[in-house]
């Protein structure tokens, strides 16, 4: 079995493990599908939820990478390991049963195409979810549901057989004015998030994905106050740990994390919040 990787924090570094605790949160990644169910297993009985999971490939084989939080707020479930039917039966299972999603990972193992997603109990609000949607439909869902009202809440990109496959989550929530951009390469996503961020906006969710040998994401922004963002965009796997240690111990914390696979090795994207005092 691949080894795990387990990043937490203390109130001292410990440098002789790779396992690493930040208050209440714990981040884990180079997970394997067997792995991520002891991890969760364990998690539950510290009473912790995960709220952000990414599938991914490395090395040809399934793997995860999840952040977990206080348990708190309504009922919640996650799934992992799905094949597309099986997401498909389990998508209309929660939402029969009152649950909305929250966070749907797809990607790719084998040229199958395999799905993780959470789901929270539904608080009433009206929400609506699409995925295995080409770039094409993407954008048509999206403009239909803004003329609706609904706000763009998630997205999350792969790509198979040359062709990228995104899903989407919208609700009718109140909040900031929203920015949403997808097909955007590494460059441009810079660009983009130094404009949005001098203007009052926040990165809130980010996906990458490759395609024909180029680096793409799909990422959204909202006007929001709060604390000060980081991000990490496409950073290799194998340097990926020291980044994660240099944040968090400059008082970050994760919120969200994306895993993809690029030229046959892992690539992650993270957004960060800070979580000391100012």
């Amino acid at each position: 079995m691949k080894k795990i990787t387990t990043v937490f924090v203390l109130c001292f570094l410990l440098l002789h493990s790779p396992v690493m605790y930040a208050q209440s949160w714990v981040a884990r990644h180079a997970m394997d599908s067997a792995a991520f169910q002891t991890v969760f297993n364990s998690m539950l009985s510290r009473n912790l939820r995960p709220t952000s999971i990414s599938g991914y490939t490395s090395d040809g084989k399934e793997m995860y990478a999840a952040i977990w939080n206080p348990n708190t707020g309504p009922a919640w479930m996650v799934k992992h390991a799905m094949t597309s039917g099986q997401f498909d039966t389990a998508f209309r299972q929660a939402k029969k049963a009152g649950y909305r999603p929250t966070c749907i990972s797809g990607f790719v193992v084998n040229n199958q195409l395999k799905f993780a997603a959470i789901w929270e109990k539904s608080r009433k609000l009206k929400w609506a979810a699409q995925y295995n949607l080409t770039a094409n439909q993407y954008q048509e869902a999206f403009d239909e549901y803004n003329k609706k009202g609904y706000r763009l809440q998630y997205v999350s990109a792969c790509v198979m057989n040359g062709t990228a496959y995104f899903a989407a989550i919208w609700d009718k929530s109140t909040g900031g004015a929203l920015i949403a951009r997808h097909n955007l390469t590494k460059e441009q996503l810079v660009q983009n998030n130094t404009s949005f961020v001098n203007n009052g906006y926040k990165l809130k969710i980010l996906s990458g994905y490759e395609k024909d040998g180029t680096d793409y994401y799909a990422a959204i922004w909202e006007k929001m106050y709060g604390p000060v963002l980081r991000v990490l965009i496409g950073v290799p796997g194998d340097i990926y740990q020291s980044d994660f240690n240099k944040l968090m111990q400059e008082g970050y914390m994760p919120v969200s994390v994306n895993v993809f696979t690029s030229y046959g090795y892992e690539k992650f994207n993270t957004i960060w919040q800070y979580a000391g005092t100012q």
